[in-house]
C-alpha cells in the first residue's frame, strides 16, 4: 500500500489572514470591555468604603457632636494599579467630647473587607 501525497495540504495565506483578522476583531471588542469592567470594580470599592467611612463618621458625630479628624492613611504604599493591604493604625485613642482628637479609623469602627486600591484619609 502506498501513501498518496497531496499538494494541497495545509492552509493558504488567505485562510490564515482571515483567521488573524477575526482574532483581531474579537480582541478589539474584548479589551475595552475588560478595561471597563476593571474600572467599574475599582470604582465600586471606593464607593463602598466611602459609604462605610460616612456611616462611621455619622455615628461618631452622634456620640460626640463633632466629626473625627483622621489624618492617617492606613496603607503601606501610595495608590496605584495593584491592591494594597490595609494596615491597622495605632493609637485608637479615646476621643472624648472635646473636638481636638487624633482619631483613627478604629475610632469610627471602619475597616475594609479586604485589600484596597485607594488611600482613604
Amino acid at each position: 500500500m502506498t501513501k498518496k501525497f497531496c499538494k494541497n495540504m495545509g492552509f493558504t495565506l488567505i485562510e490564515l489572514m482571515i483567521v488573524v483578522a477575526i482574532i483581531g476583531i474579537l480582541a478589539a471588542i474584548a479589551i475595552p470591555n475588560f478595561m471597563r469592567y476593571q474600572l467599574k470594580s475599582k470604582t465600586t470599592e471606593a464607593k463602598e468604603n466611602l459609604g462605610g467611612i460616612k456611616t462611621g463618621q455619622e455615628t461618631f458625630y452622634g456620640d460626640r457632636d463633632y466629626y473625627a479628624d483622621i489624618k492617617a492613611a492606613p496603607t503601606d504604599a501610595p495608590p496605584g494599579t495593584i491592591k494594597q493591604s490595609w494596615v491597622k493604625v495605632d493609637a485608637a485613642t479615646d476621643c472624648g467630647k472635646a473636638p481636638p482628637c487624633a482619631a483613627s479609623f478604629e475610632n469610627i469602627n471602619f475597616r475594609p473587607s479586604g485589600d484596597v486600591y485607594y488611600i482613604y484619609e
